[in-house]
């Protein structure tokens, strides 16, 4: 999912911001990756979707709470890849297997991977 948490409209302007206001659960962590727009790994922060999902101003969502809750559960884990390729709004329909976003879902796992990432789950 793609997060608007923390999306607001300024009434002066009547555009869409993010207001950068981070809780706890959302903080970057040393532990914690994101594949950016350009395939690469690069540190964890908020907005996660930054670059990958171009349609809306993105905000904050469930990625980096999931990766803390890990940690949480096992302190041992080790580094946590996130993988964003949502795309709001977007209808499963679009997300088939053959369609141009599974296609790009594919390309982002794949690259992930490439890069020293590995498939858990």
């Amino acid at each position: 999912m793609v997060g608007r948490g923390g999306v607001e409209l300024d009434a002066t302007t009547g555009l869409l911001y993010w207001d950068g206001i981070l809780p706890p659960e959302c903080q970057p962590n040393a532990s914690f990756f994101r594949l950016d727009a350009d395939l690469n790994w690069v540190l964890a922060s908020e907005p996660l979707h930054d670059g990958i999902d171009t349609t809306l101003i993105n905000g904050i969502g469930p990625g980096m709470p999931f990766a803390h809750e890990i940690l949480r559960l096992k302190p041992d884990y080790g580094t946590i890849g996130l993988v964003p390729c949502a795309l709001a709004g977007s209808p499963i329909e679009r997300w088939q297997r053959g369609s141009s976003l599974y296609d790009l879902l594919l390309l982002r796992v794949n690259a992930a991977v490439e890069g020293g990432g590995r498939r858990e789950g």
